[in-house]
């Protein structure tokens, strides 16, 4: 029994780290690529398109966030299941 839950520590861990990395690169490319953009895009299209292109990425970055959830949840599940059929019940 403490070898699955070990098992599903190890699953949540490695699915938080796994976002954790995502959103480092995505912060890197912000930093890096995106942000002279919306310097200059301020200019041409205004606060307008620079709200539209803020609400777009927190959608996405919330779609990573609860997708993540659900994996955690699934493996969690998953590895429960697995842990009950060993033990026969």
């Amino acid at each position: 029994m403490r070898s699955s839950a070990g098992s599903a520590l190890v699953a949540i861990s490695s699915s938080v780290w796994s976002v954790r990395d995502c959103i480092s690169r995505d912060h890197a490319r912000i930093r890096i690529y995106i942000t002279p953009r919306i310097d200059s895009a301020t200019a041409a299209y205004g606060a307008l398109g620079v709200a539209l292109v803020l609400l777009l990425w927190l959608y996405m970055l919330g779609r990573l966030v609860v997708t993540s959830a659900m994996l955690n949840a699934t493996l969690c599940e998953r590895i429960k299941r697995k842990a009950a059929l060993a033990d026969g019940l």
